[in-house]
């Protein structure tokens, strides 16, 4: 009974407040941006390469991935480009991921309620 109590509080999501530095929106990250901790992936510096799609950022998120469950987010980057639709996100504990958009639920910009992403 302990120990399942433990799991669920552990399960329970804290959403941090939304970063005003460490994100890019509306251009296409750079290798720059990525050495500042503002980018998780670039597409290549060549015009067209890659371009911005238009989603509001920073926002929350929840990303469902391959092995990893359904985890909450924070939508650091978004764009288009050869590998189709990609977004740069970051857990609360910092951790960066590149996936592509379809993997994630986006919440928007106010914080959600903690069962949003479970």
């Amino acid at each position: 009974m302990i120990a399942l109590a433990a799991t669920l509080m552990a399960a329970v999501v804290s959403w941090p407040d939304l970063p005003t530095t460490g994100f890019v929106s509306g251009r296409a990250a750079t290798d720059v941006d990525i050495i500042a901790g503002n980018a998780v992936f670039s597409q290549g510096s060549a015009p067209g390469i890659s371009s911005p799609l238009l989603l509001a950022i920073p926002q929350y998120a929840c990303w469902t991935g391959e092995n990893a469950g359904r985890q909450p987010v924070i939508l650091i980057q978004a764009e288009t480009g050869l590998m189709g639709d990609l977004v740069g996100l970051r857990t609360p504990r910092g951790e960066e991921i590149a996936a592509p958009l379809s993997e994630v639920a986006l919440l928007g910009q106010q914080r959600p309620a903690d069962k949003d992403c479970q």
